[in-house]
């Protein structure tokens, strides 16, 4: 730079400058910039510069094409927005259901935690509903609800938790079902 005819000012707080390259956006002040000044930040760029700005932006990005962000863009969540939070909760629920029956595919000997089973293929059921059905249902109920989680987050049977899953109508429904499943 200096062999062009630049030189540097090292006060940053200095309005006389022809380029100026700051690390943080604050020490630009954008609104006081002359014609022949540049710099190397603009204002108002937050929607695409950080990361829950630019994560929020690209949600939005179905309202002006077919496109959908799950079909480019990993999973986000601003956990500081409560709504987002709980679609973490829910999101981290249905993977950890789907964990545990990856896990069970190719195990022998299902029948010790076919319970555990049940429940999280009812869980998977519930998330895999179509978007129709769920529209329709006056109450729809998380694809995990607190009991079912407070069964699958340890990956063991706690008897007293199945007990209560087990008074579950949904339960009792698959039971009658494939009663063979369980001895």
């Amino acid at each position: 730079m200096a062999e062009r005819g630049y030189f540097e000012n090292t006060d940053r707080k200095s309005p006389v400058f022809n380029f100026k390259f700051a690390i943080r956006s604050s020490d630009c002040l954008t609104d006081q910039l002359q014609e022949n000044q540049i710099i190397n930040h603009f204002a108002k760029n937050s929607l695409i510069t950080t990361k829950c700005g630019l994560t929020n932006s690209l949600k939005n990005i179905i309202w002006w094409n077919t496109v959908s962000i799950d079909e480019f863009y990993p999973k986000c969540f601003d956990l500081t927005d409560m709504q987002e939070l709980d679609d973490f909760r829910i999101e981290f629920r249905g993977i950890k259901v789907e964990s545990i029956l990856r896990k069970f595919v190719d195990k022998e000997g299902l029948t010790k935690c076919i319970e555990l089973i049940i429940v999280a293929l009812n869980c998977l059921r519930k998330r895999l509903q179509d978007i129709d059905d769920v529209l329709d249902e006056p109450f729809t109920e998380d694809a995990v609800t607190d009991l079912e989680w407070k069964l699958l987050e340890k990956e063991k049977v706690d008897e007293e938790v199945l007990s209560d899953v087990k008074r579950q109508p949904w339960f009792s429904a698959v039971l009658n079902k494939h009663d063979s499943f369980i001895e």
